[in-house]
């Protein structure tokens, strides 16, 4: 969205740096509202999200817009696949049900492979001291097919507030990593 935003903008002079601001996180009840209100840009309530997709799709490519669907697997870099975008759910949920995914819990921004992070004194370090906020949330797994796993997952902090999803091997050498980084 930004990148279209930006396309048509015109700057009186080159750009030396861009920096990107934002708050405090807060947790958000799951769902979501209308992008558009009724009747504006020529849309209804319900049917909204098809014409965004094939916008979106027209200026990015049909392969930059795609959605995520969630696989039965454990090992968090085989548990989601590319997938068709959802057009259409239903936000509401039962009287009395709760979500079954909590927000915060991962995060949907996974590094293609994990990043082996500093740890002086097994203190991991991402340009910085992290802090542990969360966990360990312990993840053993692919012992069927020669791709076992063993690790300790954490969320971790930096200085600034960015939140990091980082794991410890419970073998070997007992190296830190960063495997997800939450948005």
């Amino acid at each position: 969205m930004l990148r279209e935003r930006l396309a048509n903008l015109v700057l009186p002079e080159p750009v030396r740096r861009c920096e990107l601001r934002g708050g405090t996180l807060k947790e958000r009840p799951l769902g979501s509202a209308p992008l558009w209100p009724a009747g504006e840009r020529g849309h209804a309530p319900a049917g909204e999200m098809p014409a965004l997709v094939e916008h979106l799709r027209a200026r990015l490519g049909a392969r930059a817009v795609y959605g995520i669907a969630g696989v039965s697997e454990h090992r968090p870099e085989h548990a989601q696949a590319v997938a068709e975008p959802v057009l259409a759910y239903d936000t509401k949920l039962p009287r009395g049900a709760q979500a079954s995914w909590p927000p915060f819990r991962r995060p949907l921004w996974l590094l293609h492979a994990p990043h082996e992070l500093d740890s002086p004194r097994g203190r991991p370090r991402h340009g910085g001291a992290l802090r542990l906020v969360a966990g360990p949330e312990r993840i053993e797994s692919g012992w069927w097919d020669g791709a076992d796993v063993q690790r300790d997952y954490y969320v971790a902090s930096d200085t600034r507030g960015a939140r990091f999803w980082i794991y410890r091997d419970c073998v070997g050498e007992r190296k830190w990593f960063l495997h997800g980084i939450f948005g």
